[in-house]
């Protein structure tokens, strides 16, 4: 009787022991600053807005960016998310819309066209890392800042 208790005293910690659901990633915002967005897109930053990381390990960064084009200054805005890997299947799943599968792009790469706002969504994996997120007006832009945002992770 007295060994089965040895046994079963091990069992009861981990039962105790809190395990964490998702690793925290870093702040969209800290990851990818407005002055590398604005860099890439060779513009000038207007505006950067961050949204702290959540309990789900989500963090979002929102970026305004003017650009010249054949009509003047333009502006641009762009969304960062940064989220847990473990989310990248989820998102190609639950897609309304058909995806455009992306190679060269990350460990997988996905891109959907929004008819209703007219925007680019590109949705990237680097594997046991992040899933990265980009909206934009634009593909090419939505996978400039892509591409920066693998680089910085």
């Amino acid at each position: 009787m007295h060994r089965s208790r040895l046994l079963l005293l091990p069992a009861a910690l981990l039962v105790l022991v809190p395990m964490p659901a998702r690793a925290l990633l870093p702040d969209a915002c800290t990851t990818v600053t407005g002055q590398a967005v604005a860099q890439v897109l060779g513009g000038r930053l207007l505006e950067v807005r961050s949204v702290p990381p959540s309990e789900s390990g989500t963090s979002k960064c929102v970026y305004s960016i003017a650009t010249q084009g054949s009509a003047g200054e333009q502006r641009a805005t762009i969304v960062l998310w940064l989220m847990p890997a473990d989310d990248f299947e989820a998102m190609r799943k639950g897609q309304e819309k058909p995806v455009a599968e992306l190679k060269g792009l990350g460990d997988a790469a996905f891109q959907v066209f929004h008819d209703d706002t007219h925007r680019f969504d590109l949705v990237a994996l680097k594997r046991n890392r992040a899933t990265v997120e980009v909206t934009a007006d634009a593909a090419d832009t939505a996978r400039k800042i892509v591409e920066l945002a693998l680089g910085k992770l």
